[in-house]
């Protein structure tokens, strides 16, 4: 069965209503895996570094980072007021 079929993304077989069937080769599976890895890695690293300049921050000038929540909060609560008016 040819994976490039029209009308189906690459990959797809078959689609029935409750169920597809992908074939895909070991090698495009584990690149696909490590691509992904590597995106986690990245958002953790940047997860990381903001937690360090929060900490810092906390500790090194603590008006700063209230100030800094306290706009956090307020646009947040603006966003979600915003979004039950539409």
């Amino acid at each position: 069965m040819d994976r490039s079929q029209k009308d189906k993304p690459y990959g797809c077989l078959w689609e029935w209503e409750r169920m597809t069937v992908w074939a895909f080769q070991w090698s495009e599976i584990i690149t696909t895996a490590k691509d992904e890895m590597v995106l986690v890695r990245e958002h953790l690293k940047r997860k990381s570094e903001e937690l360090s300049v929060s900490q810092y921050l906390s500790e090194n000038f603590p008006d700063v980072l209230a100030a800094l929540s306290q706009n956090l909060a307020t646009d947040s609560a603006n966003r979600a007021k915003d979004l039950t008016q539409v």
